[in-house]
């Protein structure tokens, strides 16, 4: 692969004049940060905190298995006893910012395969598909599932580049926040499978594994829970769903509209439009199918605020494609 010069590159790069403004490198981050706080407002009033737990108990005492997810309770405890603000203004302003973030970030995944300002544009589409997840199909609110979304994005594109010293100061950070930050970590090993040595690659799946494990040995023993393990047992449940989807018998319906509208129905088109995708980005499309699989054992599949990291994988090629259409000779250059 090269660049628009010729010049050979890992990955395509951004068009001649994808050089910003003073006023948009402003602009911006303060358009996305305005979506942002549209988007948690809806998200905050659309959505209820768990019961009987509600905001005060998955703060300071989260049942099993929430109470292995720290990250954001922590801080936002910490906050509100040193500031006096009231939790529900703290996790507001921590949603408002991990969603901001993840545009931002977001902004530059797809910068690595279109013009730089139709990435800008492009980039909120990323909303559509959490408005969707968390809002339209979702009525619990959790303080970690922003998180989760920023964690992978940020994650994402570190990896995508090489940045691995950000990478690594991030991914502690999203094992403290949720575990299915694991999914970081099978897109390293898709993406870079065969286009890094060999030795090099174990040694980054490695690391992130031991992180990983080390830390939720850690909260495992910090926070013992008689009885259970680190996940709950979903495998029984989740066939039973499955069985009335197949069967069309009690809830069938409404799971499988749920499935038909995942992400917006962003799914559907996929087949259709991976053929021109950058092979970084059909990599890590693989990655949906094994999330699927574990989340059948310690997840709910019919609940679709747990699929907030496959969100970014998902609405990323059809950003990409629809850039494509608008930039015909554009996409010609830096097809992957």
């Amino acid at each position: 692969m090269a660049d628009v010069a010729g010049r050979p590159a890992r990955f395509a790069v951004p068009l001649p004049g994808a050089a910003e403004s003073r006023a948009l490198r402003w602009v911006t981050p303060a358009a996305y940060l305005s979506l942002a706080v549209l988007f948690i407002t809806f998200y905050t009033v659309r959505t209820v905190w768990m019961q009987p737990q509600g905001i005060q108990g998955l703060t300071y005492s989260p049942p099993f298995p929430f109470r292995y997810r720290v990250l954001s309770p922590f801080i936002a405890a910490l906050l509100t006893r040193g500031t006096g603000v009231q939790l529900e203004w703290i996790y507001a302003a921590q949603g408002t910012l991990c969603v901001w973030g993840a545009l931002l970030f977001f902004r530059r995944v797809l910068a690595g395969w279109m013009r730089a300002d139709l990435a800008r544009v492009l980039a909120p589409g990323l909303l559509y598909g959490m408005v969707w997840q968390y809002c339209a199909m979702n009525r619990l609110h959790f303080p970690f599932d922003m998180p989760a979304v920023f964690f992978f994005v940020a994650g994402w594109w570190c990896l995508l580049e090489q940045r691995w010293r950000l990478y690594y100061a991030l991914f502690p950070l999203a094992v403290l926040n949720r575990e299915t930050c694991l999914l970081l970590t099978l897109t390293c090993a898709a993406v870079w499978f065969r286009r890094m040595p060999g030795r090099t690659l174990a040694l980054h799946l490695g690391a992130q594994v031991a992180i990983w494990l080390g830390l939720k040995t850690a909260l495992w023993f910090a926070y013992p829970c008689p009885g259970n393990g680190l996940f709950i047992d979903s495998l029984a449940k989740n066939r039973d769903a499955l069985l009335q989807v197949l069967t069309m018998r009690g809830d069938g319906p409404l799971i499988a509209t749920k499935f038909l509208l995942w992400c917006g129905g962003l799914w559907a088109p996929l087949p259709f439009i991976l053929r021109g995708q950058p092979e970084p980005i059909r990599r890590s499309l693989l990655v949906i199918g094994p999330f699927f699989a574990g989340l059948v054992f310690v997840g709910t599949l019919r609940e679709m605020r747990v699929y907030g990291e496959l969100i970014p994988l998902v609405t990323a090629p059809c950003l990409i494609w629809l850039a494509r259409q608008l930039e015909p000779q554009a996409a010609a250059t830096v097809a992957a």
